[in-house]
């Protein structure tokens, strides 16, 4: 369905290259913030530095620190994936 959505925006636009951006981040390897969004008008002086890279995310984050290790963090999203999906 995204790709139909992007092929259209695309022709609009008179773009065939045009991509959105996207950020798998419910995959262990992208459990971290991408470069994309730590620059340009995705900064923000206010954000928490603990959540910010080499900082796994927490996709579960309820504005209460767990202080989980790396490994146990990206336990625990995969396990909250698989019970939301």
């Amino acid at each position: 369905m995204i790709y139909f959505h992007e092929r259209i925006l695309g022709s609009l636009i008179g773009d065939d290259t045009f991509a959105l951006s996207f950020w798998n981040w419910d995959n262990p390897e992208g459990m971290f913030i991408p470069d994309m969004y730590m620059n340009g008008s995705f900064v923000d002086s206010q954000r928490e530095r603990s959540h910010l890279p080499p900082e796994v995310a927490d996709i579960n984050f309820d504005y209460v620190e767990r202080g989980l290790d790396p490994v146990d963090q990206i336990e625990a999203n995969v396990a909250f994936m698989y019970h939301q999906m």
